[in-house]
């Protein structure tokens, strides 16, 4: 393990050993997104993406629940209550058409990211 992924790991056991609030649990993700950012910056490697690119949007994505958390509250914060609920719209959609996929199936159907604004 690299010395900076165990450091992570050392700080998100550390904190949830001490408590499992949401609180706790957006703050190991806030510090993972930190640590993301700095490892990003450190390596100067340009991001194969670029604005109006929606390659990825189309892919499986696992999401953790901390991570969900997380991502609702910023969306919470940047959108309208008309675009939060339009985007848990599509989320419940998404679910319910993936709910009985394989990996693979659900990779081959191109279903577009509930984030993805058409």
């Amino acid at each position: 393990m690299s010395c900076q992924r165990q450091t992570v790991s050392q700080f998100t056991h550390a904190v949830l050993d001490a408590e499992t609030s949401p609180a706790t649990l957006q703050q190991v993700v806030e510090h993972g997104f930190e640590q993301i950012a700095e490892a990003q910056t450190a390596s100067r490697a340009p991001l194969a993406c670029a604005a109006g690119c929606a390659f990825c949007c189309y892919h499986p994505v696992d999401i953790t629940a901390p991570e969900a958390f997380a991502l609702a509250a910023y969306l919470r914060t940047v959108l309208s209550d008309a675009e939060f609920e339009a985007v848990a719209t599509r989320l419940a959609a998404n679910a319910a058409r993936i709910q009985a996929l394989s990996h693979d199936e659900h990779a081959l159907a191109q279903i577009p990211c509930a984030l993805l604004n058409h």
